[in-house]
């Protein structure tokens, strides 16, 4: 179910499962992002915990700058800006993730 409203969609995205893997409900949650990102004009994520899981194999950063070619995103980033980067998670965490600030490419707030 998307939520929606005036020009602005809200994507439910599953939460990750005891024994995650590239299954059904991850191939539906992309197809929910495609039908929002066709049909509204601003996308709003936020829970996107499930992108950084390491068992996709993905960067979670490459997949929001492609979603935002194609569509208008404000994202919740669920992790921090520190020392002129965002991480997501703790150096020992096995999803960790961090960023130089100059790799964005956009605006960012930190809200901390």
């Amino acid at each position: 179910m998307v939520n929606a409203a005036g020009d602005t969609a809200a994507v439910p995205i599953t939460e990750p499962t005891v024994n995650p893997k590239a299954d059904a409900s991850t191939i539906a949650d992309a197809d929910k992002i495609a039908d929002a990102a066709n049909t509204y004009k601003y996308l709003v994520l936020d829970n996107i915990e499930i992108i950084f899981s390491e068992h996709l194999q993905i960067d979670p950063l490459g997949v929001l700058k492609n979603i935002s070619k194609y569509q208008e995103t404000i994202t919740a980033w669920p992790g921090y800006i520190k020392d002129g980067y965002l991480t997501y998670a703790e150096p020992w965490h096995k999803d960790y993730v961090k960023y130089s600030l100059n790799e964005l490419e956009c605006l960012y707030m930190n809200l901390e």
